[in-house]
């Protein structure tokens, strides 16, 4: 997995050294590995497209935690992102939807 790197240079400290306990201890990939399959489950339901707070929803994930996440699949070439829509969990918010590849 080609990870992005989380903690922005002006972040503090503790930012950096949680990303990489994050990584370390494997919850970075497990996360990423449950919103592939979310998205796989999705798919099979025929959303192809997905918002954020959708595949939240599916992966019984938080939706910040899923975010977190999407550049990591973006940039190892596992999904795309794609157009803004309506989201369906909420039917009003706008929301970049994400395919996997």
């Amino acid at each position: 997995m080609n990870y992005t790197q989380a903690a922005r240079s002006t972040d503090p400290e503790t930012s950096h050294i949680a990303e990489e306990e994050l990584t370390k201890s494997g919850a970075r990939l497990t996360h990423c590995e449950k919103i592939i399959e979310a998205m796989e489950d999705l798919a099979a339901m025929r959303h192809t497209q997905s918002t954020g707070r959708e595949i939240a929803q599916k992966s019984g994930m938080d939706y910040v935690a899923v975010m977190r996440r999407m550049n990591d699949l973006l940039n190892s070439g596992k999904v795309v992102k794609g157009q803004a829509r309506t989201c369906q969990t909420d039917g009003k918010t706008k929301m970049v939807v994400w395919s996997l590849v």
